[in-house]
């Protein structure tokens, strides 16, 4: 079903943050580098309600096991919300699994800038086709191997599996996925995003933070960011970090930690925690499989 029309102008009215005078790492994440997100799979299934998260493919993955019913890329990065425009045209024109991930690769790039440039308007197209030239190769040899991988493991997700696929699909079509360029720590797009979402009675059911959290503390506007989140009994914020002495998983180089999006917004809210560090000592449970469970409020 297409979102409500008064939703998605309310939506397309939240103003961007912006952009950063500096990039972390001077780097664009075109790519996760998290390898074990279905970690999390049994605990986010099915559970709906507004999805928001930062980076690229992994949000897809994610949004599909919990079957959001809104999507909302969040990244301070304006060409990582340019990939998603990319995405979002690629949904729409490929049917398949199979038929999305073959239109990744390097020597259909002007096929695809031809579609950027038939679906968007000409300034749009103009750099989204600019930020398809630079990420292409990766985004299609990182897609690639997510199939491959979750194929060997079992794990079904868009690149593999046609229902996921397309739940992901109909998303895009029927206007339920957005890009915005938004930091977690400034005072626009995590607002806007919070106040439509709770305007409309429609409860934030995943936050996903990646390891962005290592980079910031909680002054009082990421506290005033996540406090205005509608969170609910229902809803659940993903964190990650690089292991280091926590447990990880099989795959890959990073630990994840899940909290109740209720138990966030207390601690983030309640000045004991000025970080997520300090928030993880005093709440951290280790699984000792790669996942953490935070518990409890301050």
């Amino acid at each position: 079903m297409p979102l409500p029309a008064n939703i998605r102008s309310q939506l397309e009215a939240v103003a961007p943050d912006p952009e950063p005078e500096a990039l972390t790492r001077d780097s664009h994440y075109w790519v996760s580098n998290e390898e074990g997100h279905w970690i999390v799979r049994d605990t986010i299934a099915n559970i709906g309600g507004v999805y928001i998260g930062v980076g690229t493919d992994q949000n897809y993955v994610m949004a599909g096991w919990a079957r959001s019913s809104l999507v909302v890329m969040l990244d301070f990065d304006q060409q990582i919300a340019n990939v998603h425009e990319a995405y979002g045209v690629l949904f729409k024109h490929a049917t398949t699994p199979a038929d999305f991930l073959a239109y990744w690769d390097d020597d259909r790039l002007d096929e695809v800038i031809a579609l950027v440039n038939a679906d968007l308007p000409p300034a749009r197209a103009e750099a989204v086709a600019r930020s398809l030239r630079a990420s292409i190769h990766l985004c299609g040899a990182r897609l690639r191997r997510l199939a491959r991988e979750y194929t060997r493991d079992g794990v079904v997700a868009f690149v593999n599996d046609q229902t996921e696929y397309d739940f992901i699909r109909n998303l895009w079509i029927n206007n339920r996925v957005f890009a915005i360029r938004g930091d977690l720590t400034a005072s626009s797009a995590m607002t806007g995003i919070a106040r439509v979402a709770r305007d409309n009675g429609m409860p934030v059911r995943l936050l996903y933070l990646s390891n962005a959290e290592q980079y910031y503390t909680y002054d009082p506007q990421t506290v005033a960011n996540i406090t205005a989140m509608p969170f609910d009994d229902h809803s659940w914020v993903l964190h990650t970090r690089q292991y280091g002495n926590w447990s990880r998983v099989v795959e890959g180089n990073y630990h994840y930690a899940l909290q109740r999006g209720t138990d966030y917004a207390a601690w983030v809210a309640s000045g004991r925690a000025t970080d997520f560090i300090a928030m993880a000592r005093r709440t951290r449970r280790d699984l000792g499989n790669g996942m953490s469970l935070m518990e409890g409020t301050p």
